[in-house]
């Protein structure tokens, strides 16, 4: 009994120093037809190319902040009309893709979650939020799987209507995850939806505590229902645009 009350002081002390859990993802995309996507543009194909967008999980003191894109997209003058087949609703819908100097960051995310207050803030699209935290219904199984050198578990739950799988570890005992994801008994290293995937490839521990701010909002800030109400209507402006002569019609490696 001694020796298991050492280790577990040993644990617990072990883990208190780590003040600071930084975790490195790359979201990349879930491809199902490659057939389909060598025939894409090249710039579209690289937009598929695996570990090509990495952002950074920051855990400090009950908070986090995700972010931290990186844009490789060539600066080109380009507009091509992508199609997919939306899964809700049954139908084909159109989608543009307009590539220019311009053109908006569309990955670019920043996202604060504060665990005590159960709040979150994000900034994405060009659009600001702020609501409660995402509540998931976790089923969590005895499945495993080892993501950056640490074993995790499964647990899966439906994400705005949308299947997900997640894998988190206990070696970490943190409710966080990459974006809007949290709520299980541990750190988690992979998220897997039906056109993406969230895998942790660097994990690091501190001792030293870093502060995390709240985003600085300027002008409207929505809910996250009704960001998303949003960006299907600005999607929805966009695809009706007139399209310039040099559009081009791409069909999504579904």
């Amino acid at each position: 009994m001694k020796y298991l009350f050492l280790a577990l002081l040993t644990f617990v002390t072990t883990l208190a120093s780590a003040q600071t859990i930084t975790v490195k993802y790359y979201r990349n995309p879930i491809i199902h037809n490659r057939s389909e996507l060598e025939k894409m543009p090249q710039f579209i194909q690289k937009d598929y190319a695996p570990n090509r967008y990495s952002y950074t999980l920051t855990y400090s003191k009950n908070k986090s902040f995700y972010g931290n894109y990186e844009d490789l997209r060539p600066e080109t003058d380009s507009v091509y009309i992508e199609e997919e087949y939306d899964y809700v609703g049954k139908n084909t819908i159109r989608g543009v893709h307009r590539v220019t100097k311009d053109t908006t960051h569309y990955n670019e995310t920043r996202v604060v979650a504060d665990f005590t207050t159960k709040r979150i803030q994000c900034d994405m699209y060009n659009l600001q939020a702020e609501d409660n935290m995402v509540k998931f219904d976790w089923k969590i199984s005895s499945d495993t799987l080892t993501v950056a050198g640490y074993k995790c578990q499964k647990a899966t739950a439906v994400f705005f209507g949308s299947p997900l799988t997640a894998w988190f570890t206990k070696e970490l005992p943190v409710s966080s995850g990459p974006y809007m994801f949290q709520g299980l008994p541990g750190l988690i290293l992979k998220v897997e939806l039906k056109a993406a995937e969230f895998v942790a490839y660097d994990v690091k521990k501190s001792a030293t505590a870093t502060p995390i701010a709240n985003l600085d909002f300027k002008g409207k800030v929505y809910t996250l229902d009704g960001m998303a109400a949003e960006v299907a209507k600005l999607n929805k402006t966009e695809s009706e645009k007139p399209l310039p002569a040099n559009a081009r019609k791409v069909f999504r490696p579904e």
